[in-house]
C-alpha cells in the first residue's frame, strides 16, 4: 500500500509541474464554464429574438403551415424539439414558451365541430420581456393563416400593446413544467459542462504520461523495483481517478461560493462524481494501447475524447442537437457524465435515476480497465 501512495505522489507532482497539463485540466474547464454560463445567460436575458420551442406530435400540413407561418415572424426564433426537451429548455435557458401542436389537432382545427377540443397548447416561459406577453396572440393568427391558407402572417409592427388580449379561442395556455419556487441558475448547466472537459484534459494527460514512461525506459526501472506490475498500473489509475474529483470538487465550490449553483443533493452530487471519474479510468487504460508512441496516443486520444464530446454534449448541449444526434450522443460516457451530474445540480433526480447514467459509467471504466491492462505493453518493440 505504501509503494501505490508513493507512486499516486509521484504522478500528481508530475500533473502540477506540467504547466500545460495543468492549465488544459483545471484552469480550461473554468474559462469553459464561465464563458458558456455568459451565454446562457445574456440569451435569456436579451431583447433581440424570442426564442419559441415547437413540438410537433401532428405532422400534417396544417402544422408545417403553422410552423412556417411563426418562422416567417422576423422577432421569433422557432426551434422544434421534442416535448421532453421542450421541458428541459423551460427550465434552463431563456425561452419566451414552449407550443405542443397534439395529434390530429390540424383536422379538428379544419373541421370546427367543438373547438374546445382541437387547441393548440402553449406554456409561457420564465422571459420578461414585453413582446413575450404577446406570444399568444401571435399564435392565434398564426393559426387562423395557416386554416386559411394565408402565404404571410403578420408582421412584427401589427402586433402592439393596443391589441386588447385574445379570446384563446386556437390557444390553450397551460402552466409551464418548471418549479416556479426554484430560481433559475445557467451556471447550473455550463459548470458540468466545464468539469467534463476537466476530465477529459486528465484522461489525455494520464493515458499519454504512461506511454512516455514505457518509451523513456521509466517502466523498466520501475519493474526492477520491489513493486508489482499491478501497482503501478493502479497508480496511474488512482492518480487520474483523484486529480478527476479533486477538479469538480473545486468546480463545483467555485459555482456554489461565486455564482450560487446550489446542488439539490450533495451526496448524489458527489455519486455522479465518482462515478464519472471511475469511468474515465478506464478510458484512459484503454486509450494508453492505441498507439506505440507519444504522437499515436495523443492524436488518438484526442480524437477519440473530441468526439465523445461533440456528441455527448460537452461542446453543444444536448438538447440543441437534432433528434438523430440525441440517439446516437446518449451511448456516449460524455453524456452520462453531464446527466449525472445535472441530475443532482438540478434536475431532481433520485436515487434510483441516479443509478443508471452511474451504472453505465461504472461498467464502462471496468471494461475498458480490464481491456487495456490485458493489452498493455511495458515495453517498446524494437
Amino acid at each position: 500500500m505504501r509503494e501505490l501512495f508513493v507512486l499516486i505522489c509521484k504522478d500528481l507532482r508530475l500533473l502540477v509541474r506540467d504547466r500545460a497539463g495543468f492549465v488544459v485540466t483545471f484552469v480550461f474547464p473554468f474559462a469553459y464554464a464561465l464563458f458558456f454560463g455568459v451565454i446562457f445567460a445574456g440569451h435569456g436575458a436579451g431583447t433581440g429574438q424570442l426564442t419559441l420551442l415547437v413540438t410537433d406530435e401532428d405532422g400534417s400540413e396544417f402544422s408545417q403551415r403553422f410552423i412556417e407561418s411563426l418562422s416567417r415572424i422576423g422577432a421569433i426564433e422557432v426551434i422544434e424539439v421534442s416535448r421532453d426537451d421542450a421541458n428541459e429548455r423551460l427550465n434552463t435557458s431563456g425561452s419566451a414558451g414552449a407550443v405542443v401542436i397534439p395529434r390530429r389537432v390540424g383536422a379538428g382545427l379544419s373541421t370546427e365541430d367543438d373547438i374546445s377540443d382541437w387547441k393548440i397548447e402553449f406554456a409561457p416561459g420564465r422571459t420578461n420581456s414585453p413582446a413575450g406577453k404577446l406570444l399568444p396572440i401571435w399564435l392565434e393568427r398564426c393559426v387562423e393563416a395557416s386554416l386559411g391558407g394565408a402565404e404571410e402572417t403578420p408582421k412584427t409592427s401589427d402586433l402592439t400593446p393596443s391589441v386588447h388580449g385574445h379570446s384563446e379561442r386556437w390557444i390553450r395556455i397551460v402552466n409551464a413544467p418548471h418549479s416556479p419556487e426554484r430560481k433559475q441558475n445557467h451556471y447550473e448547466r455550463s459548470f458540468p459542462q466545464g468539469i467534463i472537459w476537466g476530465v477529459l484534459g486528465c484522461t489525455a494527460t494520464f493515458g499519454l504520461s504512461l506511454v512516455t514512461e514505457r518509451t523513456r525506459g521509466t517502466l523498466t526501472r520501475l519493474r526492477v523495483a520491489p513493486i508489482r506490475r499491478a501497482q503501478i498500473l493502479a497508480s496511474k489509475g488512482g492518480a487520474c481517478f483523484i486529480t478527476s474529483c479533486c477538479l469538480a470538487a473545486i468546480l463545483f465550490a467555485i459555482a456554489h461560493f461565486l455564482f450560487n449553483v446550489q446542488p439539490q443533493s450533495y451526496g448524489l452530487l458527489a455519486l455522479a462524481v465518482v462515478s464519472m471519474a471511475a469511468g474515465f479510468v478506464g478510458i484512459m487504460m484503454l486509450l494508453s494501447v492505441l498507439g506505440k508512441t507519444e504522437q499515436t496516443v495523443g492524436g488518438v486520444s484526442w480524437a477519440a475524447l473530441l468526439g465523445m464530446a461533440m456528441l455527448g454534449g460537452g461542446m453543444v448541449p444536448h438538447f440543441f442537437m437534432p433528434p438523430w444526434l440525441q440517439q446516437i450522443g446518449a451511448y456516449t460516457p460524455v453524456r452520462w457524465s453531464i446527466l449525472a451530474m445535472e441530475g443532482a445540480v438540478w434536475r431532481g433526480f433520485d436515487v434510483a435515476e441516479m443509478l443508471q447514467p452511474c451504472a453505465f459509467l461504472l461498467a464502462i471504466g471496468v471494461v475498458c480497465f480490464g481491456l487495456g491492462t490485458i493489452t498493455f505493453r511495458w515495453q517498446t518493440d524494437n
